[in-house]
């Protein structure tokens, strides 16, 4: 993570926090970091199972110009 800028890196820190009770992503902070890497000068970034939308919300972060497509079912997905 030594290559990600320091506002990336608070943000990691603050949405990734595991300890608290409030963290947004449910990811681990190194997959994370293999996120950012591949999704840097990227215009757009579709997520399918956002849950609380925290990786969304570091690609953001990341990408402040890229539109951002964040997909969730809550109920399942609908038959077909």
């Amino acid at each position: 993570m030594s290559n990600l800028n320091d506002n990336i890196i608070r943000a990691m820190n603050i949405i990734l926090n595991r300890a608290g009770s409030r963290h947004r992503a449910m990811t681990h902070p190194l997959h994370a970091s293999f996120i950012l890497q591949k999704t840097k000068n990227i215009d757009k970034y579709v997520e399918c199972g956002v849950a609380k939308g925290g990786v969304c919300a570091l690609v953001a972060l990341n990408n402040p110009n890229a539109k951002i497509y964040a997909l969730d079912a809550w109920r399942g997905m609908p038959k077909i």
